[in-house]
């Protein structure tokens, strides 16, 4: 989650070739689609708002999406959009 809310938190390693980004700059891009988006993964639940603060993300508690089965082992991003 920290990874996420910064720039330049990642635990991903450079030189991973199964792996993409490492900055937090893709993540962020997800804010051109959408102000609210949401993680769900396993246990966790997350919703963030777009800040006027560049870089700066404070995720907050979501309820799961309906159907959601945590032993699926399977992330879901959902992002609502504003027409």
């Amino acid at each position: 989650v920290l990874a996420l809310c910064s720039i330049g938190e990642s635990t991903k390693q450079v030189s991973d070739p199964r792996s993409i980004g490492n900055k937090g700059i893709g993540w962020k891009s997800v804010f051109k689609v959408s102000p609210t988006p949401e993680l769900h993964s396993r246990c966790f639940h997350l919703r963030f708002q777009a800040s006027a603060e560049l870089g700066y993300l404070v995720p907050s508690p979501t309820s799961p999406p309906e159907g959601w089965d945590p032993d699926t082992g399977c992330t879901r991003l959902i992002l609502p959009v504003v027409a």
